[in-house]
């Protein structure tokens, strides 16, 4: 039996490059190849498969409502929180960035443009 464990299906991940912003290839395109030479579907361990979550909340030793998840990824940090009951924060610093329309599916509990707006809505002091 052959096994393909990959840590997350992200195609890319953004990066600076000579300077500037660019993308580099992530853990789903790297795993490409291998699942197309393997014909094996990877096993995905990390965001937004439930087992990070879960080991995070394990080794915290805290409840999902206690929790917030942070991230810039609809697709991967805000789904896998949220299939959990974290809340969430949508941050559009990354790859998705503020004029990007969200998935129907992806409901975040907080939508801002940086950590410091999120900061404020939360009402902490930087």
């Amino acid at each position: 039996m052959q096994v393909l464990i990959g840590t997350n299906p992200d195609i890319n991940v953004d990066a600076t490059c000579n300077g500037k912003h660019c993308f580099l290839p992530s853990g789903g395109a790297l795993l490409a190849p291998f699942q197309v030479a393997t014909g094996v579907k990877p096993i995905i361990i990390g965001k937004p498969n439930a087992l990070l979550y879960k080991m995070t909340l394990n080794y915290l030793n805290i409840s999902p409502e206690q929790c917030l998840m942070i991230g810039d990824r609809p697709d991967t940090d805000i789904i896998g929180a949220q299939n959990l009951g974290i809340k969430t924060a949508l941050v559009r610093t990354g790859s998705f960035l503020p004029e990007k329309t969200l998935p129907k599916s992806v409901t975040p509990n907080y939508d801002v443009d940086n950590l410091l707006q999120l900061s404020r809505t939360l009402g902490l002091k930087i």
